[in-house]
Order: C-alpha cells, then structure tokens, then sequence
C-alpha cells in the first residue's frame, strides 16, 4: 500500500516551478496567483501512486480546475517517461527522507566548507585527483537520487550504448572487447572530465528527464560542488558556467543566487557524478560514433577514457579522427590530456581499460600476472606478517583480502592461470587458520597492528 503524506508544500512548489519567473527555457503554463493560498491546506500526495491514486488526491483539494489538470498532466509525463514522480523539492525531503531546510541549505551553498570532505589522492600515472567526499545528508539524499533517478529506466534509456562504465552489464572486459585484435587504435583522456561537467550540463540533464524547471535546477545544485573562489577575480570558468539570466523587473529567475561564483561541478566521489558524465556525454558519444563510423572506426567511452580502433587503417586516418574528436571535445566543454592521448599501430602493445587486447580476447598485463605470483611466492616462503612488513600493509587480513579480490578479477579475465593462483591461495588460508583466527580477534580489538621495518 502506497504511503501517504499530507505535505500542501508539495504542491505549492510544483504551482511555483509552473509560473514564468522560475522557468529557464520556455514559458510555461499560465497559472493564477490566488492557487498560493494553497499553503497549510493539507493536500495529500502519495509515494509512488497510481494514476487512479493520484486522481483520488487531486479530488481532496478544492482549487482551479485548469490547475489540477496540469498537476495531472506532469504526473502522467513523468510516468511515461519512466520516472519517479517528483513535483517538488519539499516532495524529493519527503521521499529521500532529508530535512527539507537542509536541502535548501545545500542549495543556497551557505555552507560550501561542510557539505565534502575533499582530500587528494595520488594517481598511479603520477600527479593526484581531488576526491570529494559529500557530508552524512548530503550523501543521502545523493544515494536516493542515484538510486531512483539516475537508474529509472527512463534515465537508462537515454545512455548510448559506446558508453561501457557505471551502467548495469558494463565492466572493462566488455569494453575491451570491443578492440581486441585491432590493427590501429586512438586513445583519447579527458583531462579532469568530473570538474569539466558544470551545473547547468547536469539541470538539462534533469529537464530531459521530464522534471520541473526549478526542480531540476535544485537537484543540479545537490549533484554539484563550487570550488574554492579565486582571489579578487572570476576564473575562466565561472564566466563560461554562469547562467544566461533574464530578469522579470528586478526579481531574480529562481529563489537562489545565480551568481557566477556559485555555479559548480560534479565532483569526484559523489554517488550520482558517474551516471550524470554519462547522461550529459551522450550527445558526444553520438558525435564521435559518427566519427569513427565514417572511417570504419570502433567506439567505446569507459568514463574519461575515449578509445576508437580500427581493423584497418593507416596513421594518417587516426591522426584526422584524432583532431576531429579534439574539436567535438572542446565543443562539449573538455579538454584532451595530451599525456595520455596516443596513436598506436600494428605492433605496439595495446591496452584498454587495463587489458592488453593485441590478440583476438582480452588478457591481463604481464605486471598484474607478476604481482599475484610475487605475492603467493612470499607468503608461502616467508609467511603472511613477514610479506605484510615487506609491502608495508599494517592490517594482514586486509591484504590477504586484497590479494583474493586481485586473483577473482584475474579468473574473469584468464581462468586457467587464476585457477592455479587461486589452489595456491586456498592452500595458503588452510594453512594459516589459526592465525587469521588471531589477527581477526586483534583487528577486532583494534590492538593489532604490523610495525614496518623502517619503525621501532
């Protein structure tokens, strides 16, 4: 049975996101201002009901006729779009169950400091990548949006299918597959593609979804984070990022600030960043599949890394294709990290998504293979808290762990050598029961922890 909730505000905002000064693209519906007497009116709406539900509520309510049929008619728009049916922002507190003051909060961007803990974390190909950590209902209410939003499928149906990260059936032997045994291959990075996406990218995201305007401009502001300011001035991509705003006298577009400054970006770690870069690169994905089409090209995009390989072809054509995507990059606000970018051709070892893909299925990097069999070597000859010293891992349980999840990747990819890695790892936890039983009972207590050779 659908729950009920008696919220007028659900309403109210909905009338509100109807009515021309917040609306950012089109003139909506015409709608009377006496309907903002609806407040405190205790008009119920109900999660996830059905059209005969929805129609029983609107019956509860006195108010214009005209007004409950555009209530019925975003309700119906919605559900055909494959959903769920949010009118406003007082509707997505109540579904996601954070309070609606701390919404607004989030919103307004009154507390930019508190709402991620942002930390940097070294890349493996050197440098770092800021990651961005949302607060306890910041992270909620992101969870819910990723959860029911982002993965209807409604939003679903809007990826493209070269996108191969963050999606259901979507991993990196599948996407490597798609270029193994090529001849010719274009590599392509996007150099910082999380903080390239802004805020207005991810409220036309919401809009193609079916939401109201000022709806999806509040879901945009709690799917985004505005970076530290630059010192006395704008940074370039404040001035690109701002809102076109049209004035109605001197009221402002929405009931928030739109100030330049104020625009942010996705960041890196929040839970609905991976499948807004997807949605908000499907435009792209169609414009370089045209691309590598026209030169017999296959393409695949696995979040920031763009890959098109060719069973034939020349360095000449990849070099065209290459300059051609570089356009339709800068043209959707990214920019190439050309560090990483690289032509390949025949002979030179290929890897997608971490996979060397030179014959005709996808295998793991000599490095990987090396890795898992230095390891067993080791901990068989010299023992587990003897390797755990030697790799600088205070917690053994942990990297034993580690290494296990290592060698299940390795037998999704090669079988036959994690097979082999695997009996030797089975053979390694029987023989070291009873002290895995100790250091779990230490680790529990957190009174254990492996000192390094370089400590006292």
């Amino acid at each position: 049975m659908a729950q009920r909730v008696l919220c007028a505000e659900i309403l109210l905002s909905f009338h509100r996101s109807l009515s021309v000064v917040y609306s950012f693209d089109k003139t909506p519906l015409p709608v009377n201002d006496r309907h903002t007497t609806l407040r405190g009116c205790g008009i119920e709406v109900m999660l996830g009901p059905t059209l005969h539900q929805f129609e029983h509520g609107l019956a509860q309510f006195t108010a214009d006729p005209g007004y409950k049929e555009a209530l019925k008619q975003r309700f119906l728009e919605m559900q055909s779009r494959q959903v769920p049916v949010i009118f406003s922002l007082m509707h997505l507190s109540v579904l996601s169950g954070v309070p609606w003051k701390r919404l607004r909060t989030i919103i307004k961007r009154e507390r930019l400091k508190g709402d991620y803990l942002v930390y940097p974390k070294q890349k493996s190909s050197g440098g770092q990548r800021w990651i961005c950590v949302p607060a306890t209902q910041m992270r909620v209410v992101q969870n819910w949006i990723a959860a029911h939003i982002l993965s209807s499928p409604g939003a679903i149906a809007h990826l493209n299918k070269a996108s191969r990260a963050y999606a259901k059936d979507c991993s990196i032997l599948r996407n490597a597959e798609q270029h193994a045994d090529s001849r010719w291959m274009v590599k392509i990075d996007i150099h910082d593609f999380f903080e390239s996406v802004s805020e207005r990218q991810v409220y036309w995201v919401f809009r193609r979804l079916g939401y109201p305007a000022l709806l999806s401009f509040e879901m945009a502001r709690i799917c985004t984070r505005v970076a530290p300011p630059a010192v006395g001035r704008l940074r370039k991509r404040d001035v690109k990022w701002r809102w076109n705003e049209r004035k109605r006298g001197s009221r402002p577009l929405v009931p928030y600030d739109t100030d330049a400054s104020q625009s942010g970006h996705l960041p890196q770690g929040a839970p609905t960043s991976p499948m807004l870069s997807n949605l908000i690169a499907v435009k792209l994905d169609e414009q370089v599949i045209a691309i590598a089409s026209e030169f017999g090209g296959v393409y695949t995009r696995y979040a920031d890394d763009l890959i098109v390989s060719f069973s034939e072809g020349s360095r000449a054509i990849c070099q065209t294709v290459l300059q051609r995507i570089r356009r339709v990059l800068g043209g959707h606000g990214f920019v190439v990290n050309r560090k990483k970018t690289h032509i390949l051709g025949p002979g030179a070892r290929k890897t997608v998504t971490g996979l060397v893909v030179n014959d005709t299925q996808p295998r793991l990097k000599r490095q990987t293979k090396n890795h898992i069999e230095v390891a067993l070597h080791y901990i068989e000859t010299k023992g587990l808290i003897e390797h755990a010293r030697f790799v600088r891992s205070k917690h053994p349980i942990a990297y034993l762990n580690h290494l296990s999840g290592l060698v299940e990747f390795a037998r999704s990819i090669e079988p036959v050598f994690a097979g082999k890695a695997l009996q030797r790892l089975e053979a390694i936890y029987a023989k070291n029961t009873e002290l895995l039983a100790a250091l779990a009972e230490f680790s529990s207590a957190k009174d254990f922890v492996v000192r390094h050779r370089s400590q006292p």
